[in-house]
């Protein structure tokens, strides 16, 4: 016994299969029925963004070289505070 197949829509003048589209294709979005700030607070608790300028980013071209920088800088000022901290304290 085979099961029938559903019958297939014929694809109108305008469509393309789904296989040839464009994923990155600008498309039409219905925000209608959106609601303003509704994923807000959890995107703030969550995430840090920072954007860099243009000229940094080659130097910077991800999260992970732009974190590797902050943290080297990070350590150096701790340095330099641990120097100043223990001078004062003769």
């Amino acid at each position: 016994m085979h099961a029938e197949t559903p019958p297939r829509k014929m694809p109108t003048k305008n469509s393309k299969p789904v296989s040839s589209r464009d994923p990155l294709a600008p498309r039409a979005l219905d925000f209608s029925k959106a609601v303003r700030g509704k994923y807000c607070d959890r995107m703030q608790e969550g995430s840090n963004i920072v954007l860099l300028a243009p000229d940094l980013l080659d130097t910077f071209p991800d999260s992970d070289s732009v974190n590797e920088a902050l943290r080297s800088l990070k350590r150096i000022a701790d340095r330099r505070v641990s120097k100043r901290a223990r001078a004062m304290a003769h």
